[in-house]
């Protein structure tokens, strides 16, 4: 059906425009219809639910054909948290298909080893035990691992697909997704979206085009998107103490955009101690003291994430779980219902 539009604006001209060709609504509505009764009638098993127990209930079922970003500023924990999870989906019988854009795959493969193995992949990574006597005894184990995570299962296929191609642009994006969707993936994981190259004119519209992409590797491909985005550090600039505070949207790098796309966001953060603060230690710490660290401020091993988009359930906005962190790997924890903020020794919950 070609459709020309006939109530305009008169000083808007489409004379130089094509004709506009749209599919009959009549059989649209049929085939949405049909649509709409398939996915009433999906399993459970079609729907992901996150590995640990405070955070799967907040954000609830994940059906596939989501685009889901992670959010954080450089260094508190993305990739922490994204291979945390895609491990514990591997052993749920997920298969997933990593895309990484900051780190090599043979670095991002030892992180997946040293999560299993309770080893830090920082000191893995740095030699630390490089000369130590039972360095090739750990060694060994890495290996072990790394290649357990390689072999076939027993249908033959992969568990676990990294790409290798580094920096990227739309167009290979889809191509690691058509790969995906091939190799039979559930999951497609990019860390992080920020690193994709557009072909834009500008920042914006590159960035545009590459999370516009993620939504047409969902209708495409029917994959499950989960894509880590970097939060601006200008946002918190002179005040370092609401870097560790329940994150906003006006941090997301390229943020407006990417709400537009996304079924759901999450932020991740380091949290401020639970139990309360000396507001003059915060004071010194915002001020850039030395003499007040990071430890002295900071709830140990723990990472703090909070729902920054629901589409589904909007009330659930500004609502934070809090998981423990060992060794890298992201576990459960149940740490109640804090009320997160600034807050003096005196208010002990």
């Amino acid at each position: 059906m070609n459709i020309r539009p006939n109530h305009l604006l008169e000083r808007v001209s489409f004379r130089d425009e094509p004709d506009v060709t749209i599919e009959d609504a009549d059989v649209t509505a049929d085939d949405q219809a049909r649509e709409v009764s398939r996915d009433l009638r999906r399993g459970s098993d079609a729907y992901l639910r996150l590995p640990w127990g405070s955070l799967s209930s907040l954000l609830g079922n994940i059906p596939a054909g989501d685009v889901w970003y992670a959010g954080g500023f450089s260094g508190d924990g993305k990739t922490t948290f994204l291979t945390s999870l895609a491990l514990d989906l591997i052993e749920q019988g997920y298969r997933i298909y990593y895309v990484p854009t900051e780190s090599p795959p043979k670095v991002i493969r030892t992180h997946f080893a040293c999560k299993v193995l309770g080893l830090d992949a920082g000191d893995v990574l740095t030699g630390e035990y490089a000369g130590q006597v039972d360095a090739e005894n750990i060694y060994a184990s890495i290996d072990r691992e790394v290649k357990r995570l390689v072999e076939p299962d027993h249908e033959g296929r992969r568990k676990l697909w990294i790409a290798g191609d580094g920096f990227l642009n739309p167009l290979s994006l889809l191509a690691h997704a058509a790969s995906a969707k091939e190799l039979g993936a559930d999951i497609f994981i990019v860390d992080h979206i920020d690193h994709v190259e557009g072909t834009g004119k500008t920042l914006f519209e590159a960035s545009v085009m590459a999370n516009k992409t993620l939504l047409k590797i969902t209708a495409d491909y029917g994959l499950r998107v989960l894509a880590a985005t970097q939060f601006n550090l200008e946002a918190v600039r002179g005040k370092r103490v609401m870097r560790y505070m329940a994150p906003q949207p006006s941090y997301v790098y390229m943020g407006n955009h990417k709400r537009q796309i996304a079924s759901g966001m999450i932020g991740l953060y380091r949290p401020l101690k639970m139990r309360g603060l000396d507001p003059e230690m915060l004071k010194a710490f915002n001020a850039g003291s030395a003499s007040v660290q990071l430890k002295d401020i900071l709830e140990p091993n723990t990472m703090a994430v909070s729902v920054m988009k629901h589409r589904l359930y909007g009330q659930r906005e500004g609502q934070r779980a809090f998981l423990h962190v060992k060794y890298g790997r992201v576990l459960d924890q149940d740490q109640g219902s804090f009320v997160h903020g600034i807050r003096t020794n005196r208010d002990v919950i």
